[in-house]
């Protein structure tokens, strides 16, 4: 079956996937929802990065412009790093959510691993978040010169984490992670033989976990 037709038909869609589950597009999915992800965090990490060498420079009156570079690029990494390896891990986190609740609570018959394979699938609306969220981070905090002063630098790098285009990014993301709600709800409604409102809270209880996590980050 085509892609879109996770679009136009879940139902069938999953059907077959819950039969012969596939790996290969699910990886392809979260592999680059994860280097989105990274790409989006790479710009503002690095604003901050450089504004917190500007505070320990500082602070410390002895840290020369080298050192001063290896922790700008150090904090930059670490926070780009660590955005890949936590959306990455973020598929196993549902698929074990998933899993658990179908499999205790309403004695799904799916498997781990094939929960695990079609978890995967509702990364498409994922990667769409990503690409504008991407987008939006670079408008804001692309080519962006931070004041000398180490505090108006932080000053300034709070204000551009506050811009409207990025609380409409984040607005979108919630669109956009109950969509992928909604393909779970498919998704495990066929793999563990669930009905349709079982399935509905299998998948919802995870995602609304995290709409409220991002909802709190957002205000």
């Amino acid at each position: 079956m085509a892609l879109s037709d996770i679009l136009t038909d879940p139902d069938s869609f999953f059907d077959q996937q819950a039969t012969e589950p596939s790996w290969f597009i699910p990886i392809v999915l979260v592999m680059t929802t994860s280097f989105l992800a990274a790409i989006a965090a790479s710009p503002g990490a690095e604003l901050s990065g450089e504004a917190m060498s500007m505070v320990v420079d500082h602070q410390t009156q002895d840290a020369n412009q080298t050192l001063q570079n290896v922790f700008a690029t150090g904090t930059m990494v670490i926070a780009v790093g660590w955005t890949f390896i936590e959306t990455l891990a973020g598929w196993l986190l549902y698929a074990v959510a998933f899993y658990a609740i179908a499999h205790f609570g309403f004695e799904g018959s799916g498997t781990f691993t094939d929960t695990i394979a079609l978890t995967g699938w509702g990364y498409v609306p994922a990667v769409v978040n990503q690409t504008i969220a991407a987008v939006a981070s670079y408008t804001v905090f692309g080519g962006v010169s931070l004041p000398e002063s180490p505090y108006a630098a932080q000053e300034t790098v709070a204000e551009l984490q506050s811009d409207p285009i990025l609380l409409a990014s984040g607005i979108i993301g919630l669109a956009l992670l109950a969509w992928s709600g909604v393909i779970w709800t498919y998704a495990m409604a066929k793999l563990h033989d669930l009905s349709r409102r079982d399935a509905a809270i299998t998948a919802g209880i995870p995602v609304a976990f995290i709409m409220l996590t991002r909802i709190n980050g957002i205000v």
